[in-house]
């Protein structure tokens, strides 16, 4: 892996390449497209039309591609790692790309773990379900410059948030999708489809993130948290939900 392609992309962001820590040659393989891609988005006018068009392109079907092949040995998890992290009642995740270009992470949830409803705006997932069963229920956000500008939330990962009290603004959301991701699939999220997601751990599972950029707080591009909320959860004619933010 040209690890100073990374680091130069940091550089140009006045900030350090934060961490680069890649276990096999094919995560070097996927790190190198998500440079390619990162680059195509640099050079956009309109980033994120670019974003919500990236599954057309040939360079998102070469990286998904690559991604399908990922295994647990890839990310650094043999069996007896595996194991032991299953047997734990909390979510795992490791960093093999940290830096402001992109980001690329595996998480490993036991079986009945989730990841609470939060969103990724003004970004892209890549995702390669690597072991397990999850169930996904992904929606559409309508309100999400006013959320963005306006809203600001501490909590550094979603696993970790206390949910609070009190409730802000609400967004409104259209459930897009809701099913079941079997072992080896890939799917993608973009800044208008599927931007805001809960996932449930159905069996042990561990899956692969390539977020594109990545977060970036100074950006606008930290992350927020989700309920729906039934008390005033409508559905209007083309099927709107309402869920809040919290």
């Amino acid at each position: 892996m040209d690890t100073e392609t990374l680091e130069c992309a940091s550089s140009n962001n006045n900030s350090s390449s934060r961490k680069m820590e890649l276990c096999s040659p094919l995560l070097e393989k996927i790190a190198k497209c998500g440079v390619i891609l990162y680059n195509c988005y640099d050079k956009a006018l309109d980033k994120n039309h670019f974003l919500d068009n990236l599954p057309d392109t040939v360079f998102y079907a070469e990286t998904m591609k690559i991604m399908k092949n990922v295994t647990l040995n890839d990310v650094g998890l043999d069996q007896c790692r595996w194991r032991g992290l299953c047997q734990k009642p909390t979510i795992s995740y490791k960093y093999h790309i940290d830096c402001p270009r992109l980001s690329l992470v595996h998480f490993v949830l036991p079986k009945g773990t989730f990841v609470p409803l939060h969103d990724h705006p003004d970004m892209a997932v890549l995702t390669k379900l690597i072991s397990g069963r999850i169930r996904i229920r992904s929606l559409d956000i309508f309100n999400s410059k006013m959320v963005y500008e306006k809203i600001k939330q501490e909590a550094p990962i979603p696993f970790e948030l206390p949910y609070k009290e009190e409730i802000a603004t609400p967004v409104r959301a259209c459930v897009c999708e809701d099913r079941v991701v079997e072992e080896g699939e890939t799917f993608c999220l973009t800044p208008k489809k599927g931007n805001l997601h809960y996932i449930l751990a159905l069996e042990d599972c561990a899956f692969l993130d390539m977020v594109l950029p990545n977060y970036d707080v100074g950006e606008k591009r930290d992350c927020s948290y989700f309920f729906e909320d039934e008390k005033s959860m409508t559905t209007s004619a083309k099927g709107q939900d309402t869920a809040k933010q919290v």
